[in-house]
This record gives structure tokens, sequence and C-alpha cells, in this order.
């Protein structure tokens, strides 16, 4: 599925709605929470909604509070992106301060939709909590984790004429993406990043990423 393969999605059709023992239950549920991303990431958000919320029913069901908690952080960032933003910011305020969400990575995706919600509203706070969420990411979770809070930074740095932090923070975790070939992680951060080279002269450049995405994520 990261890779656009169809295949992927034909397989986690298979997978059952409910188990008789636990440890079945439980690969469930991680399975469909992991499906239900990756249809968010490519952008197919009815089939999101459909996967996550039997899945955040199971968890609900057989009490296994670790996944109910961290299924909850991907339906908000699916509400994020469908507009669905009715007491979303209270939401993911809680989530980012979860405590039962034990992984520092898990408290990442609910702060940056904090951020951007800050972003939307023209609040002055959007920059610094991005700026505080991109430094989690690099101390916590590597490139894979940076991606999303850099490409929201680099979008009201592009916004304020600052080229150069755009093409600074977009450097590396656009050649992390280059070496992963996961082109689909880049598409709020590879606009960003064209239109700053287009903006600082860097015209080859600016193609030569435009083509990268293209092909990487057909």
């Amino acid at each position: 599925m990261l890779l656009g393969e169809e295949e992927g999605w034909a397989e986690a059709a298979l997978i059952a709605d409910d188990a008789p023992t636990a440890t079945e239950r439980q690969l469930i549920t991680v399975g469909q929470l992991n499906v239900g991303h990756m249809a968010l990431i490519w952008g197919r958000y009815p089939e999101a909604r459909r996967v996550l919320t039997p899945a955040v029913g199971l968890a609900d069901t057989y009490q296994y509070q670790k996944l109910r908690r961290k299924g909850q952080v991907t339906p908000a960032q699916l509400d994020w992106l469908t507009g669905a933003w009715d007491g979303l910011a209270d939401r993911a305020l809680s989530l980012a301060g979860d405590e039962e969400l034990l992984q520092p990575v898990s408290h990442l995706a609910p702060a940056v939709i904090n951020s951007l919600l800050y972003a939307a509203r023209g609040d002055h706070r959007a920059d610094e909590c991005l700026r505080r969420v991109l430094e989690q990411a690099d101390r916590h979770g590597g490139a894979e984790h940076s991606v999303e809070p850099a490409g929201g930074l680099a979008r009201l740095r592009l916004g304020a004429g600052r080229v150069d932090d755009v093409l600074r923070l977009a450097d590396e975790p656009i050649r992390f993406l280059e070496r992963k070939g996961t082109w689909i992680w880049a598409t709020e951060l590879a606009p960003v990043r064209a239109e700053a080279l287009l903006m600082a002269g860097r015209i080859d450049e600016a193609g030569d990423l435009v083509d990268a995405f293209r092909s990487g994520s057909a």
C-alpha cells in the first residue's frame, strides 16, 4: 500500500472483522488501523473512515486501551483533511498530551493538527508550535516523522517570503524520501519546496522535483 501497489488493497480486504482469540483480535485491530492510515495517506477518505470505525470499535469492545487511544489519532487526521473541524482542536490537544500514548512519536500527529488549526486561524502560535513538533520529531522519530511538520512550517515561512528557510527545512526530508522512494509522503512538502526553488531561481531543480514526485506517486 505504501508503495501504491493495488494488490495491497485486495489483500487488506481479506482481513476479518473479528476473531475468536484475543491475539487474533489484536492483530486484526492493528492491521485495520494500519490500513486506515494508508487509505488516509492516499486520499481514499471514505475507505479510511470505513476501516477505522470498526477497528476503533474492536478496541473499545475488548478494552484494548493502548490501541483505542492510538486508534483515535488517525480519525483526527482524517477529520482535519476532510474539514470536519468542529471540536477537533480540543481532541487534538487532548491526544497530544495523552500519557497513554506511550511512544513519543504518537504525540506528533495530533500536535501537528493543533498547529495547523492555529495556522488556519492566522494564530501567531502556529510557527512556534510547528517548530516544537519538528524538534520532537527529529529527536524521537527521525526523518519519517519530520516530513509533515516540516511541510507545515515551510508553508508558513513561504507565506512570509522566507525562501531560504523553506529550502533548509525541506532539504533533508526530501532527500530522505528520494532514498526511500515513498513519494506519497511528500504531498504537503513537495509543492512548497518546488515553489521555493522557483522563487530562488533554481528552475531545473524545481522541474526535477516535480518529475520525481509525479513518477513516484503515479
